[in-house]
């Protein structure tokens, strides 16, 4: 009887996802207006494209595009509109600040990844980390442009 219930769920499962408020599109170039290609082209020069998808964020339809510039990834939303909302951009070399936190707080953990978010509607920049550790399992902690810890938020746990 088990076997029937995990059956459906993943049936289920499958049929829902596309309709989730959250799923992405992936698009063509093509289909973006001029003034978001005005727009990514003027502030990223040289930025090799790799996707670009629409999808709804809060219920409101964004178009993301995710690049490579300057040797860094980079994610940025636009709205329809040709606003840029924000910036997403994996870093690298994590600050020393961040490190010592990491290890002053944790007996071991292992940096998933690090981001520099940048919300230009409220004017808000933050970097967040993700690490996976014995103690929290996998987390993502929060920092101000001051590399203050602002908030932690347990992913899964263990």
């Amino acid at each position: 009887m088990m076997p029937f219930f995990k059956n459906f769920a993943i049936i289920l499962f499958l049929f829902a996802c596309p309709f989730s408020s959250n799923s992405q599109e992936f698009i063509s170039e093509d289909e973006i207006t001029i003034n978001i290609l005005k727009w990514y082209y003027d502030q990223y020069p040289n930025g090799e494209t790799i996707s670009w998808s629409s999808s709804s964020v809060n219920n409101v339809d964004v178009l993301k595009v995710k690049f490579n510039y300057n040797e860094n990834e980079y994610t940025a939303t636009y709205s329809l509109k040709g606003k840029r909302l924000s910036e997403t951009v994996k870093i690298e070399n994590i600050p020393i600040t961040v490190t010592n936190y990491l290890y002053d707080n944790y007996a071991k953990f292992k940096i998933k990844s690090f981001l520099k978010r940048i919300d230009f509607k409220a004017n808000e920049t933050s970097y967040e980390v993700e690490i996976k550790s014995k103690e929290a399992g996998l987390e993502r902690i929060v920092f101000d442009t001051n590399f203050q810890r602002e908030t932690n938020q347990v992913l899964t746990s263990n």
